[in-house]
């Protein structure tokens, strides 16, 4: 009788031993519900198990930054060319067969200078013959025609009566007075070669 209420006894332990657990055990499942997945039956859940930060759709790629943009160099401006220096039309201009050519010489103009201061004071200053008062009237003629019209006209007491030579250096310091430019020969006293010197007067 004894041995029967021990057996029955700890059978009656172990079956609410065994319920407890159940119990336990079904408070735990309850608490961490299956999450239903969202995948039609049938399809492979493996290949949506992936980390869900790396399944999240990426985001699309930055476009390139697009190279700046080469600027052309700008036109270096046209360089303008140099002017030519710029001549005294008074210059000497030797061989170009007028006064211009250094057809004097300043030893003949001052021999000229002193018959003027002589022999024609009484009637001309110097200023008389410069600037071109006179010369312009003989442009495009030959020194001999000038020396021709003094020699016909002066001195007023007595044309003519000079040497012919005195004459040549007269026509020597008009052009010095002119600011034509001398050189290293004389005015030849010959009525000939003067005729192959020809006036202008440049300004």
């Amino acid at each position: 009788m004894t041995v029967v209420l021990k057996a029955i006894c700890a059978s009656a332990i172990l079956a609410i031993m065994v319920a407890c657990g159940d119990a336990e055990s079904g408070q735990g499942e309850s608490q961490s519900p299956p999450v239903a997945s969202s995948l039609p039956d049938g399809e492979d859940h493996s290949n949506h198990l992936a980390d869900p930060v790396v399944a999240a759709a990426d985001p699309a790629p930055a476009a390139p930054a697009s190279p700046p943009s080469a600027t052309a160099p700008a036109a270096e401006p046209a360089s303008e060319p140099e002017p030519e220096p710029e001549t005294d039309p008074r210059a000497l201009t030797p061989g170009d067969g007028t006064i211009y050519a250094g057809v004097y010489t300043e030893a003949q103009a001052a021999r000229g200078q002193a018959i003027q201061e002589v022999e024609c004071v009484a009637c001309h200053t110097p200023r008389d013959w410069a600037g071109g008062r006179l010369l312009t009237s003989f442009t495009g003629q030959s020194v001999s025609g000038l020396v021709e019209h003094i020699r016909s006209t002066m001195p007023l007491d007595g044309p003519g009566r000079l040497d012919y030579e005195q004459y040549v250096d007269i026509a020597a310091r008009i052009l010095q007075l002119n600011e034509i430019p001398a050189g290293s020969n004389e005015l030849p006293a010959d009525g000939n070669a003067l005729s192959e010197i020809r006036i202008e007067f440049r300004r």
